[in-house]
This record gives C-alpha cells, structure tokens and sequence, in this order.
C-alpha cells in the first residue's frame, strides 16, 4: 500500500512476498486490492532456500507490478463491483441470508432440538443455564457456517465469471531453483536469475511498447 502511494502511474513494483499472499484463501482481499492497483506483469518463484541463511524459511516470490492509472484502477474497481453486485442478485444474496436468520431465530426462540435437562421450569431461568448457552452457541455457529457456504459458493461464481469479465493480459512467470548461493549463503556456480533477468526485461519493454 505504501508503494502504491509512492509510485506514479504507470511506475513499477519489485517485492519479495511470502506464498501464502498468492495461495491462501483467506488473503482472497489483498489479491483483489493488488488487481485494483497494479497490472501484474511477473511472478518469479523463489527457492525454498532463498532466504533460509538469513533465518526466514518461508517460500516466497518476487511479483513485479505497474500501477495502474486512476481511470484503469477505477474501470476495474466498477466492474467488479458491479459483477459482484449482479451475481448477488441473481443467486438472491440478501433473501437466502435473511431466510437463514429467521430460521435460526425460530429455533432458538422456540428450543427446537434442546433436551431441557436443567429441572428448572422457567424459560428464563433456563436460558440462563450453561447447557443452554452452550447449546445456542452450537446453533449460531451451525448458521454461521451456512451462511459462510453461501458465501464460499458465490465467491467461486465470481471468479469464474471475474476471469470472463475482466481484461485479460498476459504475466511472466518464471521458478528459479538455483539463485547463485545455496541454503548457508555460501555462492554456487548456476544462478537461473541471470537468464530469467534478462527475459523479464525483455517483457517489460514489450509492456512499455503497448505489444502487451
């Protein structure tokens, strides 16, 4: 975030990020913001060993990025947007949603599936008890795991459409396995870093040409 406010429009990003920023689901939002942000023009995969003799052991790519200008970031940002909002339309988002609520207010309203096993009579007394409150809590964690389903369910929708709907362009990747030092820092002869060097230049001058 701070490179981006750093960086003027069409300037480029060179980091070094841990995988789990490209892979883990739950960072779903910082891809969608990189895509707002940057054209994303090269991915290289480093080695596992690339930063292990400095104590980090985490598997880590280098992304290079260009910012895009204000009209591209914010033509992306409303189409998204407006998928986003059509898809919840279609699927009926905010009916299912407010189904499963009623539905879950009901049961506990109405103790549908507890076994009062307190002795107490008093439905207030008895909704003060741990056996209640314990068994509320597994009913409100079963919805909620519904509606995260629902959620999980249009999100997928929305990828696949995203990749439909979106510009495409091309990105260069690359895997690098030797970096020209082994896991101790101590330099080795081959460093794949060279030639990968060399062909994403040649990339980014195809960029800067509009050929890509």
């Amino acid at each position: 975030e701070q490179a981006y406010h750093f960086l003027k429009e069409g300037g480029y990003l060179g980091i070094v990020i841990p995988d789990g920023i490209l892979t883990n689901s739950s960072l779903q939002y910082v891809r969608n913001q990189i895509e707002d942000w940057f054209r994303i023009v090269a991915v290289v995969s480093m080695p596992q060993t690339a930063f292990m003799s400095t104590g980090a052991g985490v598997k880590s790519s280098v992304i290079f990025l260009r910012k895009w200008t204000k009209v591209e970031s914010e033509k992306i940002a409303t189409q998204k947007n407006t998928l986003q909002q059509a898809i919840r339309n279609e699927q009926k988002y905010f009916v299912r949603i407010a189904a499963l609520d009623k539905e879950k207010k009901q049961i506990i309203k109405n103790w549908t599936g507890f076994k009062n096993l307190t002795g107490k009579t008093d439905k207030k007394e008895v909704e003060t008890t741990d056996s209640f409150k314990a068994w509320k809590t597994e009913i409100n964690a079963l919805y909620s795991q519904k509606v995260n389903e629902i959620k999980d369910e249009l999100n997928e929708l929305y990828q696949r459409k995203k990749a439909q709907t979106i510009a495409d362009y091309p990105i260069f990747m690359a895997i690098a396995q030797e970096i020209g030092y082994d896991a101790t820092g101590k330099p080795i002869i081959n460093n794949e870093l060279d030639v990968i060097s060399g062909e994403l230049t040649k990339f980014i001058n195809a960029i800067e040409k509009d050929e890509l």
